[in-house]
């Protein structure tokens, strides 16, 4: 080793003699080197993948010339490295100040645009864009062909095959001394010399142009810089991790992981390898190549892979298997039929999975490049719930159903049975049932069960099934994978036949410090906040990290939203498919749905928020009445709109977790156990807030004993005197549009969505069971009319009782005051015959379950006029009088209280009016929304942050009061009162360390707005900019000042001495025409001049003439600079331009204008 290092040092000094008369200086980089990628037949080199490299013979020796610029070569030795693959290295530079730095290079694999950092001594750094072009290519960055080759050298043998090394130049700053260089993260770059020139750039190099979005590249088009830099303040990154298919090429795998480290991500999810069949198509026979590549590339380019295990799936297990007697599929109960996925029961599957997960361990577990093993538990994709709808391109029989008519699910429910009730005699009681024994019952339909109870049972068993398998797969590869966490993969929603039981799947994952991701999220906060705030909920109670995976396509708009949701549930990862972030726009330089990514990236910080609301999710209620839990999401995902709020089930509230809130409030469901309705009684009587409404239904356990009502509410039935308040006001024909926005609160049961949804064509296909809700005066008598096309028979009741036949042209019903018994709750339902168009209309593929296209539902006092007609969608917020409302509905209980909203849930703005109310007398926190508006909120410990989901621009006015900030966690704001402009579609933030908010910019303004003609800052204390920003740097610092009563700042020295700087760059909107004029107000005081750099078409750092000669005339004066080659793009330290001057400055304003 020590002659190959006097030989490297010999050969670097002899060659210097070739720049002695230059203005370069050569890097000496033999102790970087650690890559052979030149040898002689005979030899393997490793330049690439293929075991190929440069042929030794043909390569060039000592020096190589490219266009004038001269390269020092490394001296080949056999076996010994010659290059340096790209991996982050900290290259040190013979210090000097140099203009231009040259690299000797080629990409081994594909053409890559990177980032070479350029450090100065002055502590300051850039990044310059640096393009390597593939050595079997051509040169694709305006690199010169520095030397062509005939053949290379592949696998030890000379091959005829062309190839190349290229020169390429990088622009440095020339009035600074450089340090060092800190290369890519990029192992397929190979650099074999550097040289570094102190003459200005040819224009071969300052020429060139880059298509960023050809080369994965994409620039901020907002730049927000100082504003990351606020909200990434004393936070912690969210993780973000990125899908892509790595199972194509090696270009195409690289690509992949290269922009994925491009866009910050910290782990890639390999979705499609670790799948059975792939790695094992034969048994004891494994493929591990495609893995092993992706491994080796990901380490590459320093990142982590999170692989999606998934064994049991159809699209997962081997083929071999599927022949076997160990395959044994779940079956459905409707039809007796099997489908393609293994069932959990199976008695061969976990053996299966321990044999597949033990051997994947022991090939990856010690390559420290795992960061967390997702896991594909089972159904149709790999998540933890039952199968629901089938795969890609299926064939087999699956719908959403349940999947327990195997014999091993009949004799396992059989033995759940047993341990919980111990003889038939006590579940016959328990069940209102006479079955001789267990071996008589096997799981059964809903409409088969003999009482709530039976089907409670059933369901249990149902969901614990699917947590003990779940538990078998995190325990399992926890045995494993010691020091990775596993994480559960699940999906759907609370419906009976998925069996998820999202609180008992994350207390189960604590016990083995696993996680939890959820894959149902779209395009609209509003739906991802009730599909997903379980899990958000349930995984900050019980402590384990959770994140957020959408279950498709996303719209531009649905990253910002997802994003907000990520960011507002204080997730610890936020996933996106390749697509979702880099689907491509025709036409646009910049993808929207890339540019909202990196607008709001800055929001994805980990950060729990703060709720003093939570709602009762009684999932006890939604087993039994299945259509309620549709029903509560669409309820909640309303109140989102006004209030944050989390959700709590029954087991949460067995373990404690009511004792974090402040408010309890009642959305849908009034049937659970006697212990929870127990135990939020005893919260309540502790210093609990309990919030309902007129339900139409007593709080009750799931056999009817109503002891909840009277403990909670104080009688059997909502107080008649509560009811009366409500009667008021209501109008005496009242139109319900289906099919327009806001008819939700009216709509009950198995809905369609909205088609049409104007005035004059508006729609909603019913289901097989729905209907509609209304307020009523129970004194007066009505009449109701259905408009609907009807191509099924049905049955209309009211009220549970049979009232009509529907067919087309029906008769409107009419309602007896005496009907409704004294109740202001009217519920009219519908169930119809079901029909699928994909079955009946030649050429459709609808699937869905229809029933009758309804148009309108009137109902009106009888003897009402068709002049009294109130529309619901023309109907104005009505402001109620919460004073009245609390004086007379509010109930003590020991320490808390009971609040009773005098309405039903058609009056659920007045509802949440009088929750706010109820806030700003009892609350913990601010009230930071509190408005229906299309403006989301959450609060957290340091800062407000919010969505404006709608497409008009959105000004609020924030107050915080004092006493809401004392003792409550929060950070004292720095200011009483903030007011926010947020644009369409866009985030934005109140911190509270600072006094202005971070206002929102819209994900679609800057493709929309024509260049700005003029641009300006006004300095002070606190700058007013007009498209101009005023940043400090590291070597441009700034502090306000005021000079001859004019308010300005003032350059100051900074910590590496030299000169004093004054950064500015143009926002989104400015774009340089073809002459531009900086125009700076500054004092004139002193002498010297002062310089203006500006970021040209030739490169950063132009000095236009000799500058500006003070005179030292004591007075404020003005200079416009005239430029016409202005090329902002941010090269100058991350700005456009700048001024420098050796002493105190004081400067006032500086304008940029178009000419």
């Amino acid at each position: 080793m020590k002659h190959i290092f006097f030989c490297a040092v010999f050969l670097f000094a002899f060659c210097l003699s070739a720049f002695a008369a230059s203005s370069i200086t050569p890097v000496d980089l033999s102790k970087y080197f650690n890559n052979c990628g030149v040898s002689s037949a005979g030899e393997t080199p490793d330049l690439d993948f293929a075991n190929s490299g440069y042929c030794g013979d043909s390569f060039p020796v000592k020096t190589l010339t490219a266009n004038g610029i001269p390269f020092s070569v490394p001296a080949l030795k056999k076996g010994a490295p010659d290059n340096i693959s790209s991996q982050a290295q900290v290259i040190d530079v013979p210090k000097g100040k140099y203009a231009v730095i040259y690299a000797l290079c080629a990409s081994s694999s594909v053409d890559y645009l990177e980032d070479l950092i350029l450090t100065y001594s002055d502590g300051s750094s850039s990044k310059e864009l640096f393009g390597v072009s593939d050595w079997m290519g051509e040169p694709k960055f305006g690199e010169t062909n520095a030397a062509a080759f005939p053949a290379m050298i592949r696998k030890g043998e000379r091959t005829e095959f062309p190839c190349c090394l290229y020169a390429q130049g990088v622009i440095a700053d020339p009035l600074k001394e450089l340090v060092t260089l800190t290369l890519p993260q990029n192992a397929s770059i190979h650099i074999f010399a550097l040289s570094l020139d102190k003459n200005p750039p040819p224009s071969w190099v300052t020429s060139r142009t880059y298509d960023l979005k050809k080369w994965g590249r994409y620039a901020y088009t907002q730049e927000q810089t100082g504003t990351d830099s606020l909200l990434l303040s004393n936070r912690t990154p969210m993780e973000v991790t990125f899908g892509f298919d790595f199972s194509k090429s090696d270009k195409s795998a690289r690509r992949a992981a290269k922009l994925c480290r491009d866009l910050g991500m910290t782990a890639a999810e390999m979705y499609i390898h670790v799948l059975w069949d792939v790695v094992e198509p034969q048994p004891g026979v494994f493929n591990w190549k495609n893995d092993d590549r992706n491994v080796k590339i990901l380490k590459e380019f320093g990142e982590g892979w999170m692989p999606f295990i998934i064994v049991g799936s159809w699209y997962s297990f081997p083929d071999w298997f599927r022949k076997s007697e160990k395959h044994y599929p779940y079956v459905c109960l409707e039809h007796n039929q099997a489908t393609a996925d293994q069932s959990l029961w199976s008695p061969y599957l976990k053996a299966e999975i321990d044999r597949f997960i033990g051997i994947f361990a022991q090939r990856y577990a010690d390559k420290k490049v795992i960061k967390r093993v997702l896991l594909g538990v089972t159904g149709d994709y790999g998540e933890s719930i039952y199968p629901a709808g089938g795969n890609w391109n299926t064939k087999y029989h699956v719908h959403t159903g349940f999947w327990c008519g195997d014999e091993n699910a009949k004799k396992d429910f059989k033995e759940f049975l047993k341990a919980k009730y111990l003889t038939a005699e006590k579940l016959n009681a328990a069940w209102k049932a006479s079955f001789a024994d267990f071996a008589a019952i096997s799981p059964v339909l809903r409409k088969s069960a003999l009482s709530s109870r039976h089907w409670l049972d059933q369901m249990e068993w149902y969901r614990k099934s699917m947590t003990d398998f779940t538990e078998f797969w995190v325990s399992t590869t926890r045995k494993y994978f010691a020091d990775v966490p596993p994480v559960i993969c699940t999906g759907g929603s609370d419906a009976n036949c998925l069996g998820s039981d999202f609180s008992a799947q994350i207390k189960m994952a604590k016990k083995y410090n696993g996680g939890i991701r959820i894959t149902n999220e779209g395009s609209d906060y509003a739906a991802n906040f009730t599909m997903t705030r379980q899990v958000a909920s349930a995984a900050r109670f019980y402590d384990i990290p959770f994140s957020y995976e959408p279950a498709g396509n996303v719209t531009p708009k649905g990253v910002v939203a997802r994003m907000f949701g990520a960011a507002a549930a204080g997730a610890d990862e936020v996933h996106f498919y390749g697509g979702n972030v880099f689907a491509s726009d025709s036409g646009k330089t910049i993808p929207q749905a890339t540019d909202a990514f990196f607008r709001h990236k800055a929001f994805l910080t980990k950060a729990a928020p703060l709720i003093d609301i939570a709602v009762l999710c009684p999932r006890i209620d939604f087993a039994v009445a299945e259509e309620r839990y549709g029903e509560f999401y669409a309820r909640s995902a309303g109140m989102r709109d006004w209030f944050d709020h989390d959700y709590l089930d029954e087991w949460m509230i067995m373990d404690g977790a009511l004792d974090k809130y402040r408010f309890l409030v009642m959305l849908e469901g009034n049937i659970t156990e006697q212990k929870v309705w127990d135990k939020i009684s005893e919260w309540i009587k502790a210093g609990g807030i309990f919030v309902t409404y007129d339900m139409g239904a007593s709080f009750q356990t799931p056999e009817g004993d109503k002891k909840a009502q009277a403990d909670i509410i104080g009688s059997d039935e909502y107080p008649a005197e509560i009811k009366s308040m409500a009667a008021a006001d209501l109008p005496s024909y009242f139109v319900l549009n289906v099919g327009i926005t806001g008819d939700e609160p009216y709509l009950t049961g198995d809905w369609n969505g909205i088609e049409g949804g104007n005035e004059s064509s508006h729609w909603r296909w019913s289901g097989t069971k729905c209907g509609f809700r209304f307020t009523v005066n129970p004194q007066k008598d009505y009449v109701f009319r259905l408009t609907a096309d009807c191509p099924v028979p049905g049955k209309l009741f009211v009220n549970g009782k049979e009232a009509a036949d529907i067919s087309a042209g029906m008769e409107p019903v009419e309602i007896s005051g005496k009907e409704l018994k004294g109740k202001t709750g009217l519920e009219i339902m519908m169930e119809v015959e079901g029909w699928m168009p994909a079955e009946k209309m030649p050429g459709s593929s609808d699937n869905r379950t229809l029933g009758i296209m309804v148009r309108s539902a009137e109902l009106y006092e009888s003897g009402a006029s068709e002049e009294e007609k109130v529309f619901h969608n023309r109907i104005k917020v009505k402001q109620i009088d919460t004073g009245k409302v609390l004086d007379r509905c509010l109930v003590k209980k020991d320490k808390g209280y009971v609040a009773l909203f005098p309405g039903t849930w058609a009056d659920n703005a007045g509802y949440f009016q009088t929750i706010r109310a109820l806030r700003a007398k009892f609350g913990v926190y601010p009230e930071v929304d509190g408005e229906k508006d299309g403006l989301f909120a959450v609060l957290q410990q340091d800062r407000i942050i919010y969505y404006n989901s709608t497409e008009e621009k959105i000004e609020k006015t924030i107050r915080i009061p004092a006493d809401k900030v004392t003792g409550s966690g929060i950070a004292k704001p720095a200011a009483n009162e903030y007011k926010i402009t947020l644009e369409p579609n866009s985030i934005g933030c109140v911190l509270f360390s600072e006094k202005d908010p971070i206002n929102g910019v819209s994900v679609f303004e800057a493709a929309k707005k024509p260049s700005a003609a003029e641009i300006s800052v006004k300095l002070g204390k606190k700058n007013s900019e007009k498209g101009l920003v005023q940043g400090d740097g590291e070597d441009g610092l700034t502090e306000p000042a005021e000079k001859e009563g004019k308010s300005c700042r003032k350059l100051v020295p900074n910590k590496y001495g030299g000169g004093r700087f004054l950064y500015c760059k143009a926002g989104p909107d400015f774009k340089p025409g073809k002459k531009v004029e900086i125009e700076i107000e500054y004092f004139d005081e002193g002498t010297g001049s002062i310089a203006l750099n500006y970021d040209s078409k030739e490169g950063p750092w132009k000095t236009p003439g000799d500058g500006i000669a003070l005179e030292d005339s004591g007075s404020w004066k003005k200079y416009v600079f005239t430029i016409e080659d202005a090329d902002f793009k941010k090269r100058c330290n991350g700005f456009d331009f700048r001024f420098a001057y050796d002493n105190d400055l004081f400067v006032s304003v500086i304008k940029v204008t178009n000419k």
